[in-house]
């Protein structure tokens, strides 16, 4: 958070999820609990969860559909 970053090392959807629900005030349903045991590593501006969307979707071939403060992630 200081440098204005969310950086990931081998981080779970699980806990990408929570952070989206805790800090971003998001609500956020997983379609697979599989999906949640996927890992990421990364950075993304912590004011641009859009690039985190986009890049959840690319590295893991999901479909993100995000409506105001709601959230279905899905696999492709």
């Amino acid at each position: 958070w200081r440098c204005k970053k969310l950086v990931f090392d081998n981080t779970s959807l699980d806990e990408i999820v929570n952070l989206l629900e805790e800090s971003y005030g998001l609500t956020v349903e997983v379609s697979n609990a599989e999906l949640l045991r996927k890992q990421i590593s990364g950075s993304v501006p912590s004011n641009n969860t859009n690039l985190l969307m986009d890049g959840l979707s690319e590295a893991f071939d999901l479909d993100i559909v995000w409506t105001k403060n709601h959230v279905k992630i899905k696999s492709k």
